[in-house]
């Protein structure tokens, strides 16, 4: 998981985030889950929508810094 995480921010900071952030999710989606044969690939799309959100929020927060100063 920390591998798909990693391929996107490349940031090792960024990364905890996201993977915090997972953890969360599969804590909050737990009992909604029955099929176990479908976990590793919700969680493997999870962490890849995750990865890309950080980028997305990584670039906003730049570009408002620099439109601050």
């Amino acid at each position: 998981m920390r591998t798909i995480v990693y391929s996107r921010p490349r940031d090792r900071e960024a990364v905890d985030e996201v993977m915090q952030e997972l953890a969360l999710a599969v804590v909050r989606q737990t009992s909604s889950l029955l099929d176990t044969s479908k976990i590793a690939p919700w969680l493997c799309r999870l962490a890849v929508r995750q990865s890309l959100f950080r980028l997305k929020f990584d670039r906003q927060r730049k570009q408002f810094d620099r439109y601050a100063e």
